[in-house]
């Protein structure tokens, strides 16, 4: 009796939820939707980053253009979204970058500096010390991997087979133009440090 229900249960949620995706794979603006989760999950892990690493949310204003960066990069891969029919390489990419601030993180924790070509070079010697790199390792840190699950679900969701050349070279267009601003603010502040 308790196992028909939560077999009743189960599927009931299932055609909820395949009747949910049907809806939004259907959207008009499913690539939009895609596009936008992503650049702001890889925004939200920039944030997240930097509180894992100083400690905290707050940012002067002179670190206003480098967040403009990090959501234009973020945009920038999202462009690429509306060029393919399978966004599932949103969701790779959307792991790497999470696995390699986690990296970052640790390295940083054990060595007071970031990871740098140098770094990778001596990637060789690492015989023995995984079971010390565990010690760095700190709870907080898989949340960098909270971003990649929204953008699984809703890559999932929105599962759009379409190909849009205009949407492309605007958020493409916009995501340079962004960068370029915040880059020539950063210049200006530096200018007026001097």
């Amino acid at each position: 009796m308790v196992v028909e229900k939560i077999k009743n249960k189960a599927s009931a949620f299932a055609n909820w939820l395949t009747g949910m995706r049907a809806k939004c794979s259907a959207s008009k603006h499913a690539n939009v939707m895609v596009c936008t989760v992503f650049t702001i999950s890889i925004f939200l892990q920039c944030i997240l980053f930097h509180k894992l690493v100083y400690g905290t949310f707050a940012y002067s204003l002179c670190d206003g253009p480098s967040l403009i960066i990090r959501l234009s990069i973020g945009l920038f891969i999202a462009s690429f979204c509306f060029l393919t029919k399978r966004k599932f390489w949103l969701i790779v990419v959307s792991l790497i970058t999470a696995f390699w601030s986690m990296a970052e993180l640790i390295y940083y924790r054990a060595n007071s500096i970031f990871i740098e070509e140098y770094s990778l070079t001596m990637a060789d010697n690492m015989n023995g010390v995984w079971d010390s790199i565990w010690v760095f390792n700190e709870i907080q840190d898989w949340l960098l991997l909270l971003p990649t699950l929204v953008v699984g679900v809703v890559v999932w969701m929105y599962a759009s087979p379409t190909r849009k050349m205009k949407p492309f070279f605007v958020t493409l267009l916009l995501s340079v133009a962004l960068n370029c601003w915040s880059t020539h603010q950063i210049h200006i502040l530096q200018q007026s440090l001097l």
